[in-house]
């Protein structure tokens, strides 16, 4: 049996994916500001938004890989206080605890619908 005709189980698709997306976080986390950040201020809560909608990302590959709406969550959110850590050492960043909260209200969210979504098709079998 050759590697490539080995499937590969969505959970173990659902963690790379993950892991995939904390690099590209870790990544983006890593540059000093850029002029397209600061396009975000002419939006209200721009940034929190961008944090929500992108840590919300992360928490629904952490729900699909574990089925486990805690152990997503809380993933996400120390995965936020790492990226909060991070940037204390980064040029140009700072650490925002209101950076922390987005990510974690992006975390819930996505976690609550999920948990809504599965809980209606349940109802509905």
């Amino acid at each position: 049996m050759s590697l490539l005709s080995t499937k590969l189980s969505p959970k173990f698709i659902y963690w790379a994916l993950a892991c995939a997306w904390m690099l590209v976080l870790f990544y983006f986390s890593s540059q000093s500001e850029s002029g397209a950040l600061s396009l975000l201020s002419l939006v209200p809560f721009g940034d929190k938004l961008i944090h929500a909608s992108v840590f919300g990302i992360l928490a629904f590959f952490l729900y699909m890989a574990t089925d486990n709406p805690r152990l997503a969550v809380t993933l996400t959110v120390l995965y936020g206080l790492s990226d909060e850590f991070h940037q204390h050492f980064v040029p140009g960043r700072q650490v925002d605890v209101f950076d922390w909260l987005a990510d974690t209200v992006g975390a819930i969210a996505v976690v609550l619908l999920l948990e809504y979504i599965y809980a209606k098709r349940r109802q509905s079998t």
